[in-house]
């Protein structure tokens, strides 16, 4: 008799094996609301992690992103499915660098990235399509046609008036001559507003935007830069030209960039920073200052003048 035992226990055991599902694995997802941004403006950025349940719960917590701002990092949604949890977010971002940038793939755990994804940042297109308004010569009024019939008196009321009101004009005391008040130089003038501001005790907001008004005002006065209609981008493009050492430059920009953060909402400063701010503009106004003194021309005595 043919024992036929060892047989049907091998058959169940690939049957067993065959039938245990294989490990679910962590999947991630991200997706953008916007690829395409002009300076300043946001993106909301959803990501979303479905992680089974024999794995541990974690999800995104990125510190920074080059060339790119986060503003927030919404509440985390958790829901809980037959297979495990998913867990899905919203952060904020935005930049002030204008390009073609890639947010880079952020890191769950281990090696579980999601994809990156390419972002253009740039300024309000000027459209060269749209028409020119040309200035219009100045239209003469038709003159109202005089009624017929006027009687000789009301000419005779019109010149006592004038007189009367010609006697008043020229009895009048000639008024003073305006004084002329002296300006004070860009770097007092400069100085004079920073103390202002500091005492001012003002919001934050309105701290950042006197602060980078007051240098936008002094270095229009003293090098002629102007930027009173241009972005903070632009300013510190514009700042190159004056040759401050590069480290000093690299802290005056992040100070007049990270005012527009705290401008607009996107960031609360601290009384540190807002101390720690307008004493790296004060300090680059006074380098700006010994800069331009160095550059002007030093007049030099004639030696032909008085006797050998």
């Amino acid at each position: 008799m043919i024992n036929h035992r060892p047989h049907i226990l091998l058959l169940l055991l690939v049957s067993g094996l065959a039938a245990k599902p294989l490990l679910a694995q962590t999947s991630v997802k991200i997706s953008a609301d916007r690829t395409q941004i002009l300076i300043g403006e946001q993106i909301r950025l959803t990501l979303e992690a479905d992680i089974p349940e024999n794995e541990a719960i974690g999800f995104f917590n990125p510190d920074s992103l080059a060339h790119f701002e986060i503003i927030s990092k919404g509440k985390v949604d958790t829901s809980n499915t037959s297979k495990g949890t998913v867990l899905k977010g919203v952060i904020t971002i935005t930049s002030f660098d204008s390009g073609h940038w890639v947010i880079p793939r952020l890191l769950l755990r281990d090696s579980i990235y999601t994809d990156s994804i390419p972002v253009d940042v740039g300024y309000t297109p000027f459209d060269t399509q749209k028409p020119y308004n040309d200035i219009k010569e100045i239209v003469a009024a038709e003159k109202e046609k005089p009624e017929t019939g006027l009687k000789w008196w009301y000419f005779a009321i019109a010149a006592v008036v004038l007189l009367v009101i010609g006697w008043l004009l020229f009895r009048r005391k000639p008024k003073p001559a305006p004084v002329a008040v002296k300006q004070d130089d860009p770097l007092t003038q400069a100085m004079r507003d920073l103390d202002a501001l500091d005492a001012a005790r003002m919001p934050k907001d309105l701290f950042y935007s006197g602060l980078v008004n007051v240098f936008r005002v002094y270095v229009q006065r003293r090098r002629g830069i102007e930027s009173m209609q241009q972005t903070t981008g632009d300013l510190v493009q514009q700042l190159r030209v004056i040759g401050l050492p590069e480290a000093d430059y690299d802290r005056l920009a992040a100070a007049l960039q990270f005012s527009d953060l705290v401008k607009f909402a996107r960031f609360d400063a601290s009384t540190a920073e807002a101390t720690d701010s307008q004493l790296v503009v004060r300090n680059n106004i006074r380098l700006i200052e010994e800069l331009t003194a160095a550059s002007l021309p030093v007049a030099v005595p004639d030696t032909k003048m008085g006797g050998a």
